[in-house]
C-alpha cells in the first residue's frame, strides 16, 4: 500500500487546481485527496492560515496509512503548520512554496520574497478580504500553462481570501519540517515568489532540493513532473 497524497493549493486557489495532477495520479494508481481552504470564499472573513492548517490536519489524521502533504505557494505554510505531531505524515513536499520558521508570521516570512507585479495584483475589499487580479495571476504565476489551463483558472479563481484579523501575528509555534523529511521544488521561472527566496528556504530547511524550469504552478504547467515526483515518494514510503 502506497502513501496517500494530500494536495494543498495556494492562495486564492482550490482543489480544482490539482485536476491535471489528479489525472496523472489516477493513471499511476495512486491515492490522493485535494483540499479547499476555509479561508477562501465569500464566508471566509475572520479565518486565516491556522484554520486552513487545522482543516488539512483533520484530513491527514482521518487517512488510514502513511500520508504525503504537498503544498504549492501559500499551501506550503499550511502544510508546515498542519503536520507537527501527526504521526502518519511521512513526507512534506513544497512546490514553489512558503516554508516558515517557528514563530515567523506569514507576512514577515514572505516580505521581500515576491515580485512587484505579483504584489500589485492584490487588492483589499471593503470587508477586509483580499483579492488577486486574475490577469496578473496568469502572467506571473501561470505563464507556462496552456490556454486550456488559463480558461480553467478564469472559471474558478477570483474568490476573496481572508488572512485573519491581524495577519502580522499569524505564526505557528511548531513546524512540521523540523521533524518530517521534506522535498522542496524550486521553480526557476517563477515570476511571483522569487526563485532566490525559494532557494534560500530550501537550503536552510528542506531535506531534499530539486529545481525545475517551471512557473509558479507546476501542477497546471507540468503535471507530469509533479506526478512523477509524487509517485516516487509515495512508493518509497
Amino acid at each position: 500500500m502506497t502513501a496517500t497524497i494530500v494536495l494543498v493549493p495556494g492562495a486564492w486557489s482550490g482543489a480544482w487546481m490539482w485536476g491535471p495532477v489528479e489525472a496523472e495520479l489516477d493513471a499511476r494508481g495512486l491515492a490522493y485527496r485535494s483540499v479547499d481552504h476555509p479561508s477562501i470564499g465569500p464566508d471566509a472573513k475572520g479565518k486565516d492560515v491556522h484554520d486552513d492548517a487545522r482543516n488539512v490536519r483533520s484530513i491527514a489524521e482521518a487517512i488510514d496509512g502513511a500520508v504525503i502533504l504537498v503544498g504549492n505557494s501559500y499551501g506550503g505554510a499550511v502544510i508546515t503548520g498542519a503536520s507537527p505531531r501527526v504521526e502518519n505524515v511521512k513526507r512534506l513536499v513544497y512546490l514553489a512554496a512558503m516554508m516558515p520558521n517557528p514563530g515567523e508570521p506569514i507576512l514577515e516570512h514572505i516580505a521581500g520574497s515576491t515580485a512587484p507585479e505579483f504584489d500589485a495584483g492584490i487588492s483589499v475589499d471593503d470587508d477586509g478580504l483580499l483579492r488577486m487580479d486574475i490577469d496578473v495571476e496568469l502572467r506571473v504565476a501561470l505563464q507556462q500553462a496552456s490556454p486550456a489551463m488559463h480558461d480553467l483558472t478564469r472559471a474558478h479563481a477570483g474568490e476573496p481570501m481572508s488572512f485573519g484579523a491581524d495577519p502580522t501575528t499569524a505564526a505557528f509555534d511548531e513546524v512540521g519540517w523540523k521533524t518530517i523529511a521534506s522535498t522542496y521544488v524550486v521553480c526557476t521561472e517563477d515570476h511571483s515568489i522569487l526563485p532566490e527566496a525559494q532557494r534560500r528556504w530550501a537550503k536552510e530547511r528542506a531535506t531534499e532540493v530539486i529545481e525545475w524550469p517551471s512557473d509558479h504552478c507546476p501542477q497546471l504547467s507540468h503535471p507530469d513532473l509533479v506526478a512523477e515526483l509524487l509517485e516516487k515518494l509515495a512508493r518509497a514510503i
